[in-house]
């Protein structure tokens, strides 16, 4: 109960005038920032942490993380009204949201977008509030849980940027379910990375951020490796993906079925010639 308390007098301090003032603002700055392509969310808000210095804690901390929550959908807007990703995540809104813009769809896809990003924003926050509810109680296996879907199912709903790129190393007929579970047992693995590194450095103990550093720096190292090494698949037919014997289309018959396939589909622009 006395949780329950504390996060009454939380949604108290929130919903005032000047806080939600504030949040407004946030939101405004952050959907600029998320327009602008390359500059991202944790960039924006390191730009307009100035703005914070002469306000109080908790009125600094609600604009900032407004600022990046407004930068999360704001990548969707240039991703759908001109196909040029805002943010690195919003690079999976291209693939539908620019061809239903093309189609005179634009609102409607700017409403799906915005919908989902407050569906999973709303999600997380809420589950955010049951993680610190399990750690207050000293509750191990739910926060382990709670950690868990906050981690492997909301991020995982707007975290579509390799998409593009892992599906196409597996055959056709199962590269959907090939990605999920890959993806899935990774996220899980990733989950306890926090749990690994407070066994390998715990608290007081020395040289802390270089153990930490080299365990991310391998992590990083072994995902660059697996990138370099995996097969080309530029210029290859839908049906051979996942062949490692396949030969890619000559240029010339390539950019003549794209061609093609662009005028069939009213200029969607597809990511591989299926001939």
């Amino acid at each position: 109960m006395e949780a329950f308390g504390l996060l009454l007098h939380g949604f108290a301090v929130l919903l005032t005038w000047k806080t939600l003032a504030l949040m407004m603002v946030g939101l405004v700055l952050g959907i600029f920032v998320g327009v602008l392509p390359g500059l991202g969310g944790p960039n924006g808000v390191a730009i307009l942490l100035p703005l914070t210095f002469t306000m109080d804690p908790t009125s600094a901390i609600v604009m900032l993380s407004c600022i990046y929550w407004g930068a999360l959908f704001g990548g969707a807007i240039t991703s759908i009204l001109f196909n040029i990703p805002g943010e690195a995540w919003s690079v999976a809104t291209t693939f539908d949201g620019y061809p239903m813009a093309q189609q005179g769809r634009a609102a409607e896809a700017l409403t799906a977008a915005f919908t989902s990003s407050f569906i999973g924003s709303l999600v997380a926050a809420l589950l955010s509030f049951a993680y610190l509810y399990a750690i207050s109680i000293h509750d191990v296996w739910m926060a382990i849980i709670v950690s868990l879907l906050m981690w492997g199912v909301i991020y995982q709903g707007y975290n579509a940027v390799f998409p593009s790129f892992y599906p196409e190393l597996f055959r056709t007929r199962y590269r959907v379910s090939a990605m999920a579970i890959g993806q899935n047992i990774g996220t899980a693995i990733s989950a306890f990375l926090p749990a690994l590194f407070t066994a390998v450095a715990p608290p007081g103990s020395g040289d802390i951020p270089l153990k930490i550093g080299a365990i991310t720096l391998g992590v990083a190292a072994i995902a660059a490796i697996a990138a370099f090494s995996a097969r080309e698949t530029y210029r290859l037919r839908l049906n051979d993906l996942g062949n490692p014997d396949a030969a890619p289309l000559p240029k010339d018959e390539y950019d003549r079925l794209r061609a093609r396939t662009e005028l069939d589909t009213g200029g969607q622009s597809p990511s591989l010639a299926s001939g």
